[in-house]
């Protein structure tokens, strides 16, 4: 978004270094925070064809990669340092999302792009999207060199992202501001429109005495604003293993020991500081009572033990090794419950995602 604000205040007094240098700076230290975000030098570029004098764009051009470059290298300074390893590493990632990812590929072309913009429907509302589409086209009529400049970078940007097998939805958070922006400008452009057809033809509201300005501005926000988001942004976000520590320290004795299993990436530091006796354990690879007895047979009584609820990534065999951890945990008194997530038993990182779910049950 710096970049884009840069591009367009070189557009009043285009030259080299405020048109091209500072913007190309700008670009560059974008691409070093993610790699697509290289697409950011497009609006650059598009700025300078179309406001630069014609015999100084190749110099401009040159001057803005050249910044780009150099920015990107001050802020990724390892890709000179361990060249090996930085090629290596995009060439891994080249190779990773054109050949595809388990559950998390697609074709490429339209299969890929509908994808995102499902995403974008998703997150900002059907209102929110019309509003967009609104404003690219208000945008364009008003000044179309400019509407280049700014849909350079999101057009850009789903374009490759379509042209790969792999889809994430994390790499178009970048177009999220954009498609704000247009909505906003599709929200404006809306709102004096309905203004000026209601002053044409002499609509009022007298009876209520609100101005159809406030009304339309409250119907178009309604419209615009994904309200079914706010339950989620108002929810408690606090991870299931600090909530679950806390009620540890109010309502356990503590001469009672705490089973903890490895899975749940639980920081027992915060229970051993006051004084807590905490075991920890592994319980994945138990798959029988015979296996489970062995893993707790050194736990001392007093004891409770933490218990995940298991399941599996579904792009891997493992739901029935679930599935049995799950009833062996049925010998336990549950008396408390955290978390949301299960704990996965077929992934590398079995509580990835965060707020595991797990029961603390009496173990002895």
């Amino acid at each position: 978004m710096l970049t884009l604000a840069g591009c367009l205040s070189g557009t009043t007094r285009p030259s080299i270094p405020r048109s091209a240098v500072v913007p190309g700076v700008l670009a560059g230290m974008a691409a070093g925070s993610k790699y697509t975000l290289a697409m950011a030098v497009l609006p650059v570029l598009a700025a300078l064809v179309l406001y630069l004098p014609r015999p100084r764009i190749l110099l401009a051009c040159a001057a803005a990669l050249a910044a780009m470059l150099v920015a990107f290298l001050v802020a990724v300074p390892y890709s000179i340092i361990d060249i090996p390893g930085f090629l290596n590493g995009v060439g891994y990632e080249v190779f990773h999302y054109a050949s595809g990812h388990a559950g998390f590929a697609g074709e490429p072309g339209l299969g890929q792009l509908l994808y995102y913009l499902r995403h974008f429907l998703s997150e900002f509302g059907y209102g929110a999207a019309v509003l967009a589409l609104i404003g690219v086209a208000v945008l364009a009529r008003l000044d179309w060199r400019r509407a280049a400049v700014v849909t350079a970078f999101p057009v850009g940007l789903l374009w490759v992202l379509a042209s790969q097998r792999v889809h994430f939805t994390r790499n178009a958070l970048a177009i999220h501001p954009f498609v704000a922006m247009f909505a906003s400008i599709g929200f404006v452009a809306l709102h004096e429109w309905i203004v000026k057809v209601a002053d044409r033809r002499g609509w009022a509201l007298k009876r209520v005495r609100v101005p159809v300005s406030v009304l339309a501005g409250v119907a178009l926000l309604i419209v615009a604003v994904p309200f079914w988001h706010v339950a989620e942004l108002l929810r408690d976000r606090t991870d299931s293993r600090n909530l679950a520590r806390a009620w540890i320290a109010e309502h356990l004795p503590y001469n009672q020991a705490i089973v903890v299993p490895t899975e749940l990436g639980f920081d027992r530091r915060g229970l051993e500081v006051l004084g807590r006796r905490v075991k920890i354990v592994e319980l994945r690879s138990a798959r029988d009572p015979d296996s489970l007895s062995a893993h707790l047979s050194d736990v001392p009584s007093p004891a409770v033990i933490m218990v995940p609820r298991w399941g599996a990534d579904a792009r891997s065999p493992g739901q029935a090794a679930a599935n049995a951890l799950n009833g062996l945990a049925r010998r336990w008194r549950v008396i408390k419950r955290f978390g949301s997530k299960d704990v996965l038993v077929n992934y590398l990182y079995p509580a990835a995602w965060g707020d595991p779910a797990f029961s603390i049950a009496v173990l002895r």
